[in-house]
C-alpha cells in the first residue's frame, strides 16, 4: 500500500544523499577546493541514480537536443538574467567576491572565468534542473516541481551566493523558475546550461571589472 511517505522516498533519498555529501565534504575541507567538491557531489548523485535507481538520461533531462530554433529563448533569457545581475551588483558597496579570484594576470583570469562558468553552470543545472526537477515532478507534478527547485535554488544564494540577500533571493528564484520552464519546454537542460554559463561568465566579468576599478 502506497502512502505519502513511501511515495516521497525517492526524493527523500536524493535530498539526504545530497545533504550528507555536503556535510562530509565540508568537514573534510574539500569544499575549499572548487570545483572538486561540486564534481564529487554531482558524480555521486548521478552514479546513484543511474546505477542504483536505474533512471535514464531522458528522465533526468540529459538529452542533447539541437540548439536550432532556440536562439530566441537563449538571447531573451540571457539578456534578462545579465541585466538583473548587473543591476544588483552595481547597487552593492565594495566587492565581497574578490577573495574568490586570485591575483594573477588577465591572460590567466580569462580561461579561469570560462572554467568557472562552465563548471558552476553544469553543477547547478544538473542538481536543480536535472536531478531535483525530475524527482520533484514525479511527486507533485511539473509546475509545482519548477517552483520547489527554484525556491531551494534561491535559498542557497541567500547568504553567500551571487546575487545574495533578499533581492538576490528573488532574482535567483525568478532565474530558477525560468530555467525550469525551459527544461519543461525542451525536455533538456542544454539551453538552461548555455544561459547559465553566460550568466556566470557575466558574474565573473563584473567582479573583475570592479577589482580593476572600472565599475
Amino acid at each position: 500500500m502506497n502512502t505519502p511517505i513511501t511515495e516521497a522516498l525517492p526524493t527523500l533519498e536524493i535530498i539526504i544523499l545530497y545533504l550528507s555529501l555536503n556535510y562530509i565534504l565540508n568537514n573534510l575541507g574539500v569544499d575549499k577546493f572548487f570545483p572538486a567538491n561540486n564534481i564529487l557531489i554531482i558524480s555521486t548523485l548521478y552514479l546513484f541514480l543511474f546505477h542504483f535507481k536505474k533512471q535514464s538520461r531522458t528522465v533526468l533531462f540529459l538529452k542533447v537536443n539541437s540548439l536550432k530554433g532556440s536562439f530566441y529563448y537563449i538571447a531573451t533569457f540571457t539578456i534578462i538574467s545579465i541585466a538583473g545581475l548587473t543591476a544588483w551588483f552595481l547597487n552593492q558597496e565594495g566587492n565581497a567576491y574578490t577573495g574568490f579570484i586570485p591575483n594573477v594576470s588577465i591572460f590567466l583570469l580569462i580561461p579561469m572565468g570560462f572554467a568557472f562558468a562552465i563548471i558552476n553552470a553544469f553543477y547547478e543545472e544538473s542538481l536543480f534542473r536535472s536531478i531535483l526537477l525530475s524527482d520533484f515532478s514525479g511527486q507533485v507534478g511539473m509546475y509545482s516541481a519548477i517552483l520547489l527547485q527554484a525556491i531551494w535554488f534561491s535559498f542557497l544564494h541567500y547568504q553567500s551566493g551571487f546575487p545574495s540577500g533578499l533581492i538576490g533571493k528573488i532574482l535567483t528564484f525568478v532565474f530558477g523558475s525560468m530555467m525550469g520552464y525551459l527544461v519543461k519546454r525542451t525536455k533538456s537542460i542544454l539551453i538552461p546550461f548555455v544561459i547559465h554559463f553566460l550568466a556566470d561568465l557575466s558574474i565573473f566579468l563584473l567582479v573583475i571589472l570592479r577589482m580593476k576599478n572600472v565599475l
